[in-house]
């Protein structure tokens, strides 16, 4: 794939994302002017809450984005150390799954049992 593609790919979403800003402030800026021809003052606190407001819904798929845990790829190589390393992390992070409170995992031999539970549990989610 050509690299300039992406790069334009990107600059035009950049694009499109400054023109969806602009018009919703914009937008905000109308409805404060009318808010304030209704009731004088009024308007500086109507854009700032809307402003908040708005920034607020922005930004919240953004934190739980970055708040999810990061992907646990199994090792390439097939060196113990690295496969321990791998199977003590993947079982800390199942430990903190909800659905596997009454699962026991202590040991590498427990894992696929508890691997198998959420298999299951997904199947009856879909």
């Amino acid at each position: 794939m050509n690299k300039a593609v992406p790069r334009m790919l990107g600059l035009a979403s950049l694009f499109v994302l400054g023109y969806f800003a602009l018009s919703l402030v914009s937008n905000i800026a109308q409805l404060a002017s009318l808010v304030d021809s209704a009731l004088p003052g009024a308007g500086q606190v109507v854009f700032w809450c809307l402003a908040l407001v708005f920034a607020g819904l922005l930004l919240t798929p953004v934190v739980i984005y970055f708040k999810l845990p990061k992907p646990l790829i199994p090792p390439n190589d097939d060196s113990p150390v690295a496969q321990e390393i791998y199977q003590s992390a993947l079982r800390v992070q199942l430990r903190k799954n909800p659905l596997l409170t009454d699962v026991q995992l202590e040991t590498n031999d427990q894992v696929p049992a508890a691997l198998t539970k959420l298999g299951v549990e997904a199947d009856r989610i879909v």
